[in-house]
This record gives structure tokens, sequence and C-alpha cells, in this order.
């Protein structure tokens, strides 16, 4: 059995790992995305349902969307295990999307101006997102 086959245990000692930190909010969005991504495809490839689908345009590519749903006091690393529970048990299927979409994390942190901050993201939590070829973007933030 490989590491990526207990999963389970990893996200379950991640609460215990998670970070405290002051002085930010933020949130984590998932993304499967492409030029070429019909959202609706995903979906069903998956068997999970969305937060948000954007349709593929003229000036915009394929959305298919999870968001954390938890609240934005709450520490990156826990948005992002939060999300890593709902999707590793599809794992296989995100790693062959990989191989034609981008999988993201996105991660948006606000922070007061004068602050300055801090947050580290322990490696396995890092492992697991590279093993399903995601990557992950931070986005940080004065609030105003």
């Amino acid at each position: 059995m490989s590491d990526m086959d207990n999963w389970e245990a990893l996200v379950e000692t991640a609460d215990a790992d998670a970070e405290t930190r002051v002085g930010y909010t933020g949130w984590v969005l998932f993304t499967v995305s492409g030029p070429e991504l019909n959202p609706g495809s995903v979906s069903a490839i998956l068997d999970l349902e969305p937060d948000r689908l954007i349709f593929p345009g003229s000036a915009q590519e394929g959305v298919w969307q999870l968001n954390s749903h938890l609240g934005a006091e709450e520490p990156l690393e826990k948005h992002l295990w939060v999300l890593l529970e709902r999707i590793l048990p599809v794992r296989r299927q995100l790693r062959q999307l990989a191989r034609d979409h981008k999988l993201e994390f996105y991660c948006s942190v606000q922070k007061d101006r004068e602050a300055e901050i801090h947050f580290e993201l322990p490696s396995r939590l890092l492992l697991l997102i590279g093993y399903l070829g995601a990557g992950i973007v931070c986005d940080v933030s004065d609030h105003y």
C-alpha cells in the first residue's frame, strides 16, 4: 500500500498540526480549468457536485470549482485540508484530468495594512497536492 492510499490518516492528523495564526483572514478554492474544459463532464467523471461552473467562451476558460466552506478566520492550512478531504477519494480521476487541464488551489489572504504575516504549509500537505498534479497560487492583499 502506498502512502497515497493512506491519505485518510494524513487528513485525520492535520487538525492536530494545523498552524495557529493571527492577523489575516482568507479562503481557498480548488479548480480544474482549461480552454476546452467541459465543466459538466468533470462533475460526471468525479461524481462530485461543484460549487461553481464556468463554461468556456471566447474570452474565458472552462472552470469546475470547489470552495472551502470554512470561515475566513480559519488557518489557510485547514482550508486546504478540508478541500483535500473532499477530492482525495477521486485522486486517480483528478490525475487523469491533470494531463489535459490545470488543477489549482487558489488561496486568498487579506491582512491588516501594517501587519506582516507568515504561514507555513507542511510537507505532507504539499506532497498530496503535488501528487494530484495541482499547483498552489496565493494572493496576499491588504484590508482597506
